[in-house]
């Protein structure tokens, strides 16, 4: 975990040092947390890369898509769901976006690459490392509830957005069963790139 975060960290400071000559706004601290939620995501792509292998066939495509949009329907009312709920408890300030929404502050180019990179890199990286690599070797070894706890649990600190933790719990156990119940970590990986390019969508179209 920690050497799949470095190794996703060192290829973000080119990133940084251009946002920095750009005079992009380092001191905004969800900014930050977004570059090292990105970082992280490249970590896991790069870390768990070796030994897995997408099954491009037309059967499993056509199966992945239909299984991955529903899986993404249902995390997209869920998740409006969860929102309305953390609003009417905590206020209607409260703040959901996380660190995403500053995507929308970036000029046209970093905020074309990191939604770029959002929707197909991201997922990709993420779904490979706690869904097939992480929750797979526990289910493997017969512990599948225990591998979805703890793959769930690492992958919501990863997003480093404290006040959608549960959120992202649950999302994280959501991907898990829909791996345990395609086998395919091509369905789990169009599930996760359709919700984050809908997320893209509802942000851009003025989302609070």
């Amino acid at each position: 975990f920690l050497h799949a975060v470095t190794a996703g960290l060192l290829l973000w400071v080119a990133v940084v040092v251009c946002l920095h000559l750009t005079s992009a706004s380092l001191g905004n601290d969800r900014l930050l947390r977004l570059l090292c939620v990105m970082a992280n995501q490249v970590g896991f792509f790069l870390m768990s890369a070796c030994g897995l292998s997408w099954r491009l066939t037309r059967k499993a495509l056509v199966d992945a898509s239909a299984t991955g949009g529903l899986c993404m329907l249902t995390a997209v009312m869920l998740g409006l769901l969860y929102d309305s709920l953390l609003r009417w408890l905590f206020g209607t300030g409260t703040p959901t976006l996380g660190p995403w929404g500053e995507v929308r502050l970036l000029d046209g180019v970093f905020a074309g690459a990191i939604i770029v990179l959002g929707v197909v890199l991201g997922p990709a990286g993420d779904e490979r490392f706690f869904r097939a690599s992480l929750f797979g070797t526990w289910q493997a070894a017969g512990r599948p509830w225990s591998g979805a706890f703890v793959s769930s649990t690492l992958f919501a600190i990863a997003r480093l957005d404290a006040a959608n933790l549960v959120a992202y719990f649950g999302l994280g156990l959501l991907l898990c069963s829909l791996y345990r119940w395609t086998g395919s970590v091509l369905a789990a990986w169009v599930a996760h790139a359709l919700l984050n390019a809908t997320m893209f969508a509802l942000l851009f179209c003025g989302y609070e």
